[in-house]
């Protein structure tokens, strides 16, 4: 269990399933006994790695399935149901690793997308149900440290809804000596209320 959410009708839990790449959707409505549901299997995953998701505000989730340090396979993003529906998310130039997605507004995600190589596009996209609608602006500098490439890959929503916290580590992951240049940057951000602006 990679990463766990609850969704809006807080009596099903969604699991991202890292290692065998797939979705489970938990019934959490009694647990005295054992917990029952349902594990929908992502397709062709390829070593493809399953880490993050976030609930849709419809009974279902977005999933992204990205790369693992040894396969460079492109990432995805699966709009998924607790039926085991499928429907794949554009998501242009989808070649690094994806980090966390969460919601952003009404019907839109952002979603951090860390590099491969340390040349590798990087940044946080907003997301609605058929793609991507935008890069946030102004991170571009803040994509490295004392010349060192981080990537993005945790994300958190301030309550407001107008300020992000965004956890950035080095893109060349398991490099023990890069781990000192990670740093969690603080963003305001502007146009809120159309999120793709």
């Amino acid at each position: 269990a990679s990463e766990i959410v609850t969704l809006e009708d807080e009596q099903t839990a969604a699991v991202a399933c890292d290692g065998n790449e797939a979705v489970a959707f938990l019934d959490l409505g009694d647990l005295s006994g054992p917990v029952s549901g349902t594990l929908c299997d992502l397709p062709y995953p390829d070593g493809r790695r399953t880490r993050y998701l976030a609930h849709d505000g419809n009974g279902g989730v977005l999933v992204g399935v990205g790369p693992s340090p040894t396969n460079a396979t492109a990432s995805q993003l699966w709009s998924v149901t607790s039926d085991c529906s499928l429907s794949p998310i554009d998501i242009a130039d989808a070649d690094g690793q994806l980090g966390q997605v969460v919601p952003f507004g009404s019907g839109h995600w952002l979603l951090a997308q860390g590099a491969l190589a340390p040349a590798g596009e990087r940044g946080v996209k907003v997301i609605s149900s058929s793609g991507v609608c935008n890069t946030l602006p102004g991170l571009d500098d803040a994509w490295n440290t004392d010349g060192v490439p981080i990537s993005p890959y945790a994300l958190a929503v301030a309550p407001d809804g107008e300020h992000l916290a965004i956890g950035a580590a080095p893109t060349q992951l398991g490099d023990a000596q890069a781990a000192i240049y990670g740093k969690v940057l603080w963003a305001t951000l502007s146009g809120a209320s159309d999120p793709c602006t």
